[in-house]
């Protein structure tokens, strides 16, 4: 298998993905390449060409962390603000002819706006903390109804959960997009299982229908 890159910017507010990464390292070693933005700065177009000739030879790059629907971004010493770190032309610079799973709010939209990629995984919207439910709030006082942060918490586990252990899983001796994208969705629909049956409150409930949401918003690109 050769080399997987994993962008994970420096933010407070995207910590609760490390998990992922901790499975990363466990299943690729030496073959993983983490890359840590820092906060407040984006990659200078000298940087970036640096990083693309250092690794050209890389099929697959993963990112986690806040997206948009034109663009990625990195955090800032102000947990409230972010920085654009990626647009779709440096984006596109970066992922010529490499595989690319996205995980950020609205990713889904933010692939078919670069050009050059082989095969892509991406995501919906990802309400994954208490402050993305009150902002939906702000602008419609119907949005999340009877939501909680407990809510949340349990939403925000098991995606974690189901996009590590379908990393792990669909990482063999080549990357194959599709065994990934597949096992991403059926540990999904083994959480939403898990909590539908157990039924024990509507806090549970209510993030097996947030997960639900997830799976029918996750979107397979393969060229």
């Amino acid at each position: 298998m050769s080399q997987i890159i994993l962008i994970h910017p420096d933010d407070a507010t995207t910590k609760f993905l490390t998990p992922i990464t901790d499975i990363l390292r466990e299943v690729l070693g030496d073959k993983l390449i983490l890359l840590e933005p820092s906060q407040d700065s984006a990659p200078s177009n000298e940087e970036l060409s640096k990083i693309i000739d250092e690794y050209e030879n890389v099929e697959t790059v993963i990112f986690m962390g806040h997206g948009s629907r034109s663009s990625l971004h990195g955090g800032t010493s102000n947990e409230n603000e972010q920085h654009e770190l990626f647009n779709f032309k440096n984006a596109s610079r970066f992922l010529t002819n490499k595989n690319f799973i996205c995980l950020s709010c609205w990713s889904v939209h933010f692939v078919y706006g670069l050009e050059g990629i082989k095969s892509s995984i991406s995501f919906g919207n990802l309400p994954t903390t208490w402050k993305d439910i009150t902002e939906a709030r702000s602008i419609s006082k119907n949005a999340y109804q009877n939501y909680t942060e407990k809510s949340i918490e349990i939403y925000q586990y098991e995606l974690v959960n189901a996009f590590a252990l379908g990393l792990k899983n669909g990482l063999g001796s080549s990357v194959s997009l599709k065994n990934i994208y597949n096992f991403i969705k059926l540990l999904i629909n083994k959480a939403i299982s898990k909590l539908v049956k157990e039924k024990s409150n509507l806090d549970q409930l209510l993030a097996a229908r947030q997960l639900y949401i997830l799976k029918l918003q996750m979107n397979l690109i393969e060229i």
